[in-house]
C-alpha cells in the first residue's frame, strides 16, 4: 500500500503548530530512547557519544509497522552520580553566566565535563576543528578537518 510522507520539522526553524517556537528536539529525543536529557546541563547523553552528536531533525511517520526488535541505542539511564549532577549544575550556571569568549570556553567545558562524568570515550568527543565550527562557525576548521580525515 501507499505510505503517506512523514512529517519533516527542523530543529532550527520555527513552526506555527508548535506555538510559533522550535520543535522540542530534546524531549523528542529522549521521548525516543535516542539520548538522556540531563536536567542539569540541558544537554541530550547518547550511550556511545554522550553530547557529542546534533539534533537536527525529525521525521513522524503517521504509519509504521515495526518488524523485529526495537532498537534502542541511548542510555536507558542516568549514568551520572548524585555529585557529578551537582558539578554539572554548577558548571552550567557559571557558563550561562558568562559572555563573550570565556562564554565559549565554560560551554566547552560543560559539554566535556557530561562527557567525563558519564565514562564517554574520548575518541567521541570532537576534535578541536570540529569545535571550532560549532561554537565559532568557523567554515574553514571543519572542511580542513573533513579533508584531513
Amino acid at each position: 500500500g501507499v505510505v503517506a510522507p512523514p512529517l519533516v520539522f527542523f530543529s532550527q526553524r520555527k513552526y506555527s503548530a508548535f506555538a510559533g517556537s522550535y520543535i522540542p528536539i530534546q524531549r523528542l529525543a529522549a521521548a525516543s530512547g535516542l539520548a538522556v536529557l540531563s536536567q542539569e546541563c540541558h544537554m541530550c547523553l547518547h550511550a556511545v557519544y554522550g553530547p557529542w552528536f546534533s539534533l537536527r531533525g525529525v521525521l513522524i511517520f503517521k504509519e509504521v509497522k515495526m518488524k523485529g526488535p526495537s532498537i534502542s541505542p541511548g542510555l536507558t539511564q542516568d549514568v551520572i552520580s548524585e555529585e557529578g549532577k551537582r558539578q554539572l549544575k554548577a558548571q552550567c550556571d557559571k557558563a550561562v553566566r558568562s559572555l563573550g569568549q570565556e562564554a565559549t570556553q565554560e560551554w566547552i567545558e560543560l559539554r566535556r565535563m557530561a562527557s567525563r562524568l558519564a565514562g564517554i570515550d574520548k575518541r567521541c568527543w570532537y576534535s578541536d576543528e570540529q569545535i571550532s565550527y560549532h561554537y565559532g562557525l568557523n567554515r574553514e576548521a571543519l572542511v580542513a578537518d573533513i579533508k584531513g580525515a
